[in-house]
């Protein structure tokens, strides 16, 4: 071991004129198993390069002699620190403590890595330089096509396949399952971290479920991982169906709980005379979850593509949007970003399950779509899913002219409405037959009184508002499921 002092002398002299000019507010947390192979040279690099941080080691009772290198690590050097823990506790949970001790220290960044080199030490100084900026700096391994470059192609694969899964059912843009990240203390405070319950690999895919779906300003870093310099990975199969497990359970059972969420008014005055309010508390059933379920997945892999689609053609970037009729906001992620969203609904559940999964909507009201609070021509475009089929005729003529009114002009309406031979809607009347045949019932949502029929009869409903006809699609694109109508106010 006193060549590990040594070659630390000689590191340091070697580096000297890179070293980057950082105070000492920033932690370095690691979680070990068995790397004592890999842990001596990745601390000695860690401090060369940036001499002022600090290092928390957190090792699960490694049974390969670490604790010894450990312990010498520390007798030289007054910035390491290590926790050895009397059992293996998982590398959720050694994050999680490394929270603590950055908490319980005073620390104002958190930077957490891998003990095994996949993690490179040159790419801190990139997590460095963002940190007063953003909230959480992720390393990702998705922004380059050489991220994964040299792994054997079945972990590649998997490792995309789990970014996939994360992204189109977790609504989660950045690399959702890799630990080098930077946390800034200051707004990821010990009320963010504590809401995160897994103590695995889930803890990684939880945690950024959750930064994910707040207001906090989050930087992606690229970063190339390289395979294992020594000793095995600690992902085992199960780890895998663990998560798989994990990702689906989020999506249905949980919902982040956003720490700055904005404060909805519920209005008392209204009437929900289609029992909207029922229908999404309605979800305990085997036959109404497996609706749900199948109706989610739809959404997700076939109308959010396709409502993103129509919406960056119609509207250009930061335009004022008004989702009216929103529910619980499965879709809606895009385009809060990249637009000025207001979404209302008339059912209180809905509304309150939106402001969850949606907190970047500019505004989120519960209010009818028949008789809006807002002003003359306010919005540049307003779209709504899955509405306008619960309506008779003479509804939906008024509530496209209160649209209408709140309108820009030039602005544009898109409608996604169902089509009366429609795939889903066939579908489900197939189950709800296959149910009366042996003497039972089934309702899935409120009753759908205006499929759409064809062309002419949403020409015959602009005919009675004003507005224009620009575009009708009702094709293989989404399986034949819902017509995408498109209206423009020219005057």
């Amino acid at each position: 071991y006193k060549k590990v002092s040594g070659a630390l002398k000689y590191s340091l002299l070697k580096e000297e004129k890179n070293l980057i000019n950082i105070s000492g507010k920033s932690l370095i947390g690691i979680p070990t198993l068995n790397e004592k192979l890999n842990i001596a040279s990745l601390v000695l690099e860690i401090f060369s390069l940036y001499p002022d941080v600090s290092i928390y080691v957190v090792d699960d009772n490694s049974q390969d002699g670490s604790y010894l290198i450990l312990k010498e690590l520390k007798a030289h050097f007054k910035n390491f620190d290590f926790k050895i823990r009397p059992q293996k506790e998982g590398v959720g949970s050694a994050h999680l403590a490394a929270f603590e001790y950055a908490y319980n220290n005073s620390f104002e960044y958190l930077i957490t890595l891998d003990a095994d080199y996949t993690h490179q030490p040159k790419y801190i100084k990139s997590f460095m330089l963002e940190q007063e900026k953003y909230d959480l700096i992720v390393g990702s391994r998705f922004l380059s096509s050489k991220g994964v470059g040299d792994w054997v192609w079945y972990r590649k694969y998997m490792t995309l396949l789990g970014h996939a899964l994360t992204k189109y059912i977790l609504g989660i843009k950045q690399d959702a399952s890799g630990a080098f990240r930077s946390y800034k203390l200051k707004t990821i405070t010990k009320e963010w971290y504590q809401q995160i319950q897994n103590k695995g690999y889930g803890f990684f895919i939880e945690s950024m479920y959750l930064f994910s779906h707040t207001e906090l300003k989050i930087k992606e870093v690229p970063i190339v991982l390289p395979k294992r310099t020594y000793g095995e990975s600690k992902m085992r199969f199960v780890d895998i169906i663990r998560t798989l497990k994990l990702i689906f359970f989020l999506k249905v059972n949980k919902w982040p709980k956003n720490l700055k969420q904005k404060s909805i008014i519920i209005d008392k005055t209204l009437s929900d005379p289609q029992e909207w309010d029922n229908y999404w508390n309605n979800q305990n059933t085997i036959s109404n979850k497996v609706y749900y379920n199948i109706a989610y997945i739809y959404r997700i892999f076939f109308i959010k593509s396709r409502l993103n689609y129509f919406i960056k053609k119609n509207f250009n970037r930061n335009l004022n949007l008004l989702h009216a009729g929103c529910g619980t906001g499965h879709v809606d992620s895009y385009i809060s970003e990249e637009y000025k969203l207001t979404s209302i609904d008339i059912s209180k559940e809905a509304i309150m399950q939106y402001n969850l999964r949606v907190p970047k909507a500019k505004s989120v009201k519960h209010m009818s779509i028949f008789e809006t609070d807002f002003e003359n021509d306010s919005f540049d475009g307003i779209y709504n899913l899955g509405v306008m089929e619960h309506f008779a005729q003479q509804d939906i003529i008024n509530i496209l002219l209160e649209m209408k009114r709140v309108l820009k002009k030039n602005g544009k309406i898109l409608l996604f409405w169902p089509h009366r031979y429609g795939t889903s809607v066939i579908f489900l009347k197939a189950i709800k037959l296959l149910y009366k045949m042996i003497g039972r019932s089934i309702s899935f949502h409120p009753k759908e009184v205006s499929l759409m029929k064809n062309k002419k009869m949403i020409s015959n409903i602009c005919k009675n508002t004003g507005l224009k006809l620009c575009s009708y699609n009702f094709n293989f694109r989404d399986l034949f499921v819902q017509t995408v109508i498109c209206l423009k106010k020219d005057n």
